[in-house]
């Protein structure tokens, strides 16, 4: 992977490389690592909550801009965060 300081492995979830945490979360999960695994699930949750955090300024972002039409894919995004689409 190409990151800052080789091989931290902070640089994945500063970068919210979710694919990598959530296959990882399987194969600790697969293996039996089960506090290992619930580490990197609840990275991957709160990236979904600093999603939710960030939108909050771009409400206002988008309002002030007036890109409606950011501001309506942003809307419709909100509605399926937590889905599998």
């Amino acid at each position: 992977m190409f990151t800052k300081d080789g091989d931290n492995p902070n640089n994945l979830f500063d970068m919210q490389c979710m694919w990598y945490e959530l296959e990882f979360a399987a194969s600790c999960i697969r293996t039996r690592q089960y506090g290992k695994a619930l580490k990197k699930l609840t990275g991957v949750e709160k990236h979904f909550a600093d999603f939710l955090e960030d939108q909050f300024d771009f409400h206002t972002y988008c309002l002030r801009k007036m890109t409606l039409r950011a501001y309506i894919q942003l809307l419709r995004l909100e509605d399926d965060i937590y889905s599998h689409k």
